[in-house]
């Protein structure tokens, strides 16, 4: 199962215009999220933009634009001026979209250049406590017995949720209902509500939930997709964690490499992010089993 990613774009040639004076940034930046308020980019944006404002002296004002698995928000960056005042919290779906949305306006590889990779956030298998199914193996055997009975949600088309899951069907030869939604916090209310059976999510949109009791866990995301068993003989799947460093073309030669350090400068931010909500949702589930076993 895949990691999801979040990391910070710019429109193209952003650090090489405007943006090369000395005095940048002059005035306050704007950070579009391509999803709604309250999921993990959104959480994510907030987070690392407070560190980014103190380090570059000037606010980053967070502007969500949700839609189409995070499009119709990467369509605005993609217009808004390249004078590095409009960068985009890009999600996993950045590189995805243009295979899946024929309408798309936007070229992920001309109209934005990569700055920083901030966050690897696993994935989590959630489920109501009244769920049926506690682990892997006994949503396959579930899901076998009544095919399409069950439904699963991912934050869009073309997610990691969408695609990990979609890859573990064919692998298990079983049928789930995919439910797209324009972000982790709405899928995880719908969740809650008992409107959908299952959400594939980024871990940090459900470990409040798992730790409260309020939701289960059946799996989390890494090396190998823990609570699946890899051996052939117990019916299970392994499925390996796909780890995408960066998206986009390396800076142009001759670029503002200053402008670029300051705009890295979030990394601070960042800590183990991507570690801790790993540790934090595995010891959820692991928690959430011995209750609901």
């Amino acid at each position: 199962m895949r990691l999801a990613k979040c990391f910070l774009a710019v429109a193209a040639l952003a650090m090489f215009g405007a943006a090369a004076a000395q005095d940048y940034p002059a005035k306050p930046i704007r950070a579009i999220v391509p999803f709604p308020p309250g999921g993990v980019v959104d959480i994510v944006a907030r987070t690392v933009g407070q560190k980014m404002s103190e380090g570059l002296g000037q606010a980053l004002v967070v502007e969500n634009r949700g839609g189409a698995g995070g499009s119709i928000g990467t369509d605005v960056a993609a217009k808004a001026p390249a004078d590095g005042y409009n960068v985009l919290f890009a999600f996993d779906t950045h590189a995805v979209n243009p295979h899946i949305y024929k309408t798309i306006r936007f070229d992920t590889l001309k109209d934005f250049a990569p700055v920083a990779l901030i966050v690897n956030i696993p994935l989590v298998v959630a489920a109501l406590p009244s769920f049926p199914a506690s682990s892997m193996k006994e949503l396959v055997d579930l899901a076998r017995a009544k095919p399409g009975a069950y439904s699963y949600a991912s934050v869009g088309a073309g997610s990691s949720g969408h695609l990990a899951t979609e890859q573990f069907k064919l692998l298990t030869g079983i049928d789930l209902v995919h439910v797209p939604y324009k972000g982790g916090a709405p899928a995880v209310t719908d969740l809650l509500g008992g409107q959908i059976n299952l959400a594939v999510i980024a871990a940090s949109a459900a470990v409040p939930h798992l730790r409260a009791g309020r939701l289960k866990g059946l799996a989390v995301s890494g090396a190998t997709l823990r609570g699946v068993a890899e051996r052939p003989d117990h019916g299970g799947v392994g499925l390996s964690a796909a780890r995408v460093r960066r998206l986009g073309r390396p800076g142009r030669p001759g670029g503002n490499a200053r402008a670029g350090h300051r705009a890295t400068e979030c990394r601070g931010a960042e800590g183990d992010q991507g570690s801790r909500p790993r540790r934090e949702a595995r010891r959820a589930v692991d928690r959430g089993r011995g209750q609901h076993a």
